[in-house]
């Protein structure tokens, strides 16, 4: 809170919760009591960045081509793959006309957090990966992001069989799934005009932890949000920023 005013949801389970105490003439939030080991827990919880980068008009190319070619797919992968090389604390995945990337941050001390959470620096990561898909396809794209809980407790980012044929992701949680949520949910905005295409879609709880070279930038940004429905995160707190990133790249410190 103190760096980055940063939040991150994770459900109580049932069988973790004890009892609700609430002092009704006392002007105070309601004492929620909760099983200790849970709590503990707490500080050891995954938590990931995650981004779906989309190709746009993959339609419209297959119409004209009939197939996407040799040459351009074997761009497309080696583009990833370079990316890749030079990052190799993300995760990628690349199916169809779309490039799934992830990695992971904790919250475990002031030093690790300010390691692992570069917020700034994904959103670079993701402008590269749209240079690939303009330079393999020809084609302009789009970046949905998120972040949060990962649910899964697995070491690493991503695990290959020794037979190389089945990639393990690892991902399971509200960030995750929401992704799609807000995926389906901008595809339907911009079929009713709600806003303009845009190249970059960052959830509120992504957009807010970013930071600005001047504290009012968020203030304003904040109005441009548009509310999405999903049942993977809290109630009235699903929403997303439409914007294109030579409109909020001047407006951020450097990574």
């Amino acid at each position: 809170m103190n760096t980055r005013f940063h939040q991150a949801v994770l459900k109580l389970p049932r069988s973790r919760f004890v009892t609700c105490v609430h002092f009704w003439n006392y002007a105070k939030r309601p004492y929620l009591v909760i099983d200790q080991e849970w709590f503990d827990q707490i500080p050891l919880t995954h938590f990931s960045l995650y981004a779906l980068v989309d190709a746009i008009g993959m339609r419209r190319l297959l119409e004209t081509q009939g197939r996407v070619e040799r040459e351009q797919a074997t761009a497309l992968r080696d583009g990833i793959d370079r990316l890749a090389r030079r990052h190799s604390d993300h995760a990628f995945m690349t199916f169809a006309d779309n490039v799934l990337v992830k990695t992971n941050w904790t919250m475990m001390g002031d030093a690790q957090y300010e390691g692992t959470y570069r917020p700034e620096r994904f959103m670079e990561l993701l402008q590269e990966i749209r240079q690939v898909f303009r330079a393999a396809l020809q084609l302009d794209s789009y970046a949905v992001v998120t972040q949060g809980a990962n649910l899964v407790a697995t070491d690493g980012l991503v695990s290959v069989s020794p037979e190389r044929n089945h990639v393990f992701f690892g991902s399971l949680g509200t960030p995750f799934a929401q992704l799609f949520d807000m995926d389906n949910a901008i595809r339907d905005a911009v079929r009713a005009g709600l806003h303009r295409r845009k190249g970059l879609y960052l959830s509120n709880w992504f957009f807010l932890t970013l930071r600005y070279k001047d504290y009012k930038t968020k203030d304003a940004l904040k109005k441009e949000l548009v509310p999405f429905e999903s049942k993977w995160s809290t109630p009235n707190e699903c929403s997303y920023l439409p914007i294109d990133a030579d409109e909020l790249f001047p407006l951020l410190e450097s990574p």
